[in-house]
């Protein structure tokens, strides 16, 4: 009978993809020259179980009157 190692805690595998996904985004964030993108933060990721599609949310020190102009600078 075949024993799986105890390597540590499983998490789903959208849940691994979607923290990863989240580290990617938050580091091109960071590389892109936008200046309404200075102050976003990505603060997770929800990723379908077909790992199809995701949701990014995201906060800002614009607060909610500066999330039309980081989805229009996102969408760019």
């Amino acid at each position: 009978m075949a024993r799986r190692s105890s390597g540590g805690p499983r998490y789903p595998r959208s849940a691994r993809v979607g923290e990863t996904l989240r580290e990617i985004i938050a580091e091109d964030l960071v590389r892109l020259d936008d200046e309404r993108l200075a102050f976003v933060t990505v603060t997770g990721i929800d990723v379908d179980p077909e790992l199809n599609r995701a949701i990014v949310f995201f906060d800002s020190l614009a607060g909610e009157e500066g999330d039309e102009e980081i989805i229009e600078a996102l969408s760019e």
